[in-house]
């Protein structure tokens, strides 16, 4: 049976930003990765009609999934900035529920519950609340986004990713979202400290780190 890795995250660059090294590596170990996005991030430029933006975000994740190995991109379709609103819907929370169970992953990554962005710690309450109700346990890792560099957390880190091999892969993951390349560009200096800082902890040229939360 093929091993499943679900990522679920908030916009359609989360996920490569924190880990788009894990996830070329896992594609490329014939793991079957796929990418639950829960909202267009329509909100990302304001001169733009939104439907513009959407559509321009959806094809960019599919194109960046497709290069990265991502065997499906899916969206939620919340609007942006409205994840939270989401928290106690329960035909919301059983649909993620179905997208769990339908799947049976070996691992899940998500945002960590502590990022200053209000809609991936909605995500991560989301999915923990759909997690602690499910019979089956599954073992849950959380990344950072917006905490790009938190070198003083005092959580012990259960997983860290080796990505020396994908690490390029990544960076040219990233020079793709043309949506949102001023925002990119200014997180790469953060990318390659982490990457370093991550890998040199495991003896390799790069690598991902997660907290192991369930």
């Amino acid at each position: 049976m093929v091993e499943k890795i679900l990522v679920f995250c908030a916009h359609s660059d989360d996920d490569v930003i924190s880990s788009g090294g894990s996830i070329a590596k896992y594609a490329e170990e014939g793991k079957e990765v796929i990418v639950i996005i829960f909202s267009y991030g329509e909100a990302s430029n304001p001169i733009a009609q939104s439907d513009v933006i959407i559509n321009e975000r959806i094809l960019e994740a599919n194109r960046i999934g497709s290069y990265l190995g991502v065997k499906q991109v899916r969206f939620m379709g919340i609007s942006d900035g409205k994840i939270y609103q989401k928290i106690n819907d329960l035909d919301f929370l059983d649909k993620i529920k179905d997208i769990i169970n339908k799947n049976k992953p070996k691992k899940i990554l998500v945002h960590a519950a502590n990022d200053p962005h209000r809609d991936h710690r909605s995500v991560n309450k989301i999915l923990i609340k759909v997690i602690d109700s499910l019979k089956n346990k599954y073992d849950v890792f959380t990344f950072d986004v917006w905490n790009v560099i938190n070198v003083f957390r005092k959580n012990k880190l259960e997983l860290y990713v080796g990505v020396s091999s994908t690490f390029d892969k990544k960076l040219n993951a990233l020079k793709m979202f043309e949506s949102q390349k001023l925002y990119v560009n200014t997180l790469y200096p953060s990318i390659f400290f982490n990457g370093k800082l991550n890998g040199s902890r495991i003896n390799c040229k790069y690598a991902e780190k997660f907290l192991k939360v369930r």
